[in-house]
């Protein structure tokens, strides 16, 4: 039921902090998730390439993808292999192992974005047989990252990264390639710190904007993510919502405006969160769990 409390939230840009990099990273994944035809009931609890995420579904590695995406504000691609991987996951180490002994490059779909494009880029996959999946070598094999810095990051099932950060090296000799990251599977689904420390450590400084949030009397400090979403929302500031409470969780309102830029949402949300969402053009800023922590439509989280 909504509180009978209205607000008037001006969001005004106050000063701009960016990432080490001019230009946006590419993360591009390789998951077994995305490339398999699994059955719509697909039990993610028992597979280690799947993770149940706001009542749907993605891949392990994709998982972690995204929340690279999120800090680095990255364009991202998944890895599609032109046949299918078996559902049965003891036919696909099968294939695996016979791609590997026979060196073979399983075809890869064309690439929607060019990686000639990007002076970074992150190289996601699962560990299978120790290494990386075979389609992680044709992407190596058929695009030139000479001069690029190259940064792997991988999911196991409990063995770690095995040789796969060597042999992404032997692949592309004249890259640099950094530090990886490697997630057991058991880990993917909490995993944000662990990533964000890793990304800090590469020197990943979070690309955001400074905003102050007027509510009434109140002005609180807040950031705005470096996404196509949030920047598109930016060039409106400042902007001025009324909002209503909503649930002891949340205020919400809808700017004057609906934004072109579309992007994947999600059921949940963190305390703090600045969220937008499409399907009723509102922006949200979330402030408490509560009993009923789901949401019945999705949101795009594009600051905090």
């Amino acid at each position: 039921m909504k509180k009978l409390i209205t607000l008037i939230l001006a969001l005004a840009l106050t000063a701009a902090t960016f990432a080490q990099s001019a230009k946006k990273p590419l993360v591009v994944y390789f998951s077994r998730y995305g490339n398999t035809d699994f059955a719509p009931n697909v039990d993610a609890t028992s597979s280690a390439s799947i993770v149940a995420k706001d009542g749907g579904r993605e891949g392990s590695t994709e998982h972690i993808a995204r929340m690279i995406q999120s800090r680095t504000g990255g364009d991202i691609e998944l890895l599609r292999t032109k046949l299918k991987y078996d559902a049965d996951f003891n036919a696909v180490v099968r294939q695996n192992r016979a791609e590997s002994e026979k060196n073979a490059f399983p075809a890869l779909e064309k690439l929607a974005l060019n990686p000639k494009d990007y002076d970074i880029v992150f190289i996601g996959y699962p560990i299978w047989n120790m290494t990386t999946p075979r389609a992680v070598q044709t992407f190596l094999r058929d695009n030139d990252l000479s001069g690029k810095t190259v940064i792997p990051f991988c999911t196991h099932d409990g063995y770690g990264a095995g040789s796969s950060y060597a042999d992404i090296k032997k692949s592309a000799p004249k890259a640099t390639v950094r530090e990886g990251l490697a997630v057991g599977a058991k880990e993917v689904a909490d995993a944000k710190k662990n990533v964000d420390a890793w990304l800090t450590k590469l020197g990943f400084a979070e690309a955001t904007t400074a905003v102050t949030i007027t509510a009434g009397a109140h002005k609180i400090s807040g950031i705005l993510y470096d996404t196509p979403l949030a920047n598109e929302i930016k060039a409106h500031f400042p902007v001025t919502v009324r909002m209503y409470g909503y649930g002891g969780r949340e205020y919400y309102g809808s700017p004057a405006f609906i934004p072109k830029t579309s992007a994947k949402g999600q059921y949940r949300f963190d305390d703090g969160d600045i969220t937008y969402c499409a399907q009723n053009n509102s922006l949200a800023i979330f402030y408490a769990q509560t009993s009923r922590p789901n949401l019945t439509m999705e949101v795009v989280p594009i600051g905090r």
